[in-house]
């Protein structure tokens, strides 16, 4: 009797299959599908229409601003946003926005509905939400379901399988418009991302 050993490339392919099995149970709990609200922000972010829009910098808005502190206008800056439509809203759930990075650090407002908010990027990069005296809130849960990363994926340009959703933080944040800071950082793939915030 003729013994045949397996081919490397079917060894490979099971480990390749067996690996992404174990990363999607590590990431937490061993979820087997994708829950709400990761499943409808990731329709939208998947989606190909959104509202786009573009952070600033400070002095963009007013150029007295150019060498001021944070600090000293964050809450003119919150105001001068908001008036200019320059900002993004928790609970909109026709469409996630498009986010253009003006710059390595920049500026959007955001309007916060109050209590638990999750934040939804498809991009890395360092981001803060400051209120009008510059405080800012932490983290309460930064943990990505294993079923949100193996249910909610899309091809690259060289066709590889990858996550949509890079970013799920949440927070507990009182109602009120906030600013929020996009800063660039290693990890950030170009300026431009998707945002949705639950």
């Amino acid at each position: 009797m003729k013994h045949t050993t397996p081919s490397l490339k079917a060894l490979v392919t099971i480990l390749a299959v067996m690996m992404t099995l174990y990363a999607c149970d590590i990431y937490s709990g061993g979820e087997k599908s994708i829950a709400e609200p990761d499943k409808s922000v990731c329709t939208l972010l998947s989606d190909s229409l959104f509202d786009v829009i573009s952070s600033v910098e400070p002095a963009t808005v007013n150029s007295a601003w150019a060498d001021t502190s944070l600090a000293d206008i964050a809450g003119a800056l919150i105001d001068s946003l908001t008036a200019d439509s320059l900002f993004l809203e928790q609970g909109k759930n026709d469409r996630a926005y498009k986010v253009k990075m003006a710059a390595d650090t920049s500026y959007l407002a955001i309007k916060i509905t109050g209590g638990k908010m999750i934040y939804f990027s498809t991009n890395q990069y360092t981001w803060h939400i400051y209120d009008d005296k510059l405080n800012t809130f932490t983290v309460e849960n930064d943990v990505m379901p294993g079923a949100t990363v193996a249910g909610c994926t899309e091809l690259d340009s060289d066709e590889k399988v990858q996550p949509v959703i890079r970013i799920r933080e949440e927070y507990t944040i009182p109602e009120g418009v906030y600013l929020l800071e996009l800063i660039t950082n290693d990890q950030t793939a170009g300026t431009t991302f998707r945002v949705a915030i639950h």
